[in-house]
């Protein structure tokens, strides 16, 4: 199953949303697009000047390398 991590709206923190549940983020062959750009499935998003909104990543919750790199994801999303 795919999942999502983004921002909350707090913006301090993150959240894991199911892939239905955040509609901004299109399924590719290549991977997930979001506002026009292209990335891989466990790629994360990496926002232009310094945003905090939208989604961050998007995994397979059953791979654990993909699990690993949300680990990491989060870190670096949350640190300012």
């Amino acid at each position: 199953m795919l999942v999502v991590l983004v921002y909350a709206p707090n913006s301090c923190y993150t959240q894991v949303k199911e892939l239905h549940e955040v509609p901004d983020v299109n399924i590719t062959d290549y991977g997930w697009m979001f506002d026009g750009k292209q990335y891989k499935i466990g790629e994360s998003r990496r926002c232009e000047w310094g945003c905090r909104y939208g989604p961050i990543t998007v995994i397979e919750s059953t791979n654990i390398k993909d699990l690993d790199t949300l680990v990491h994801a989060v870190h670096e999303a949350t640190v300012y």
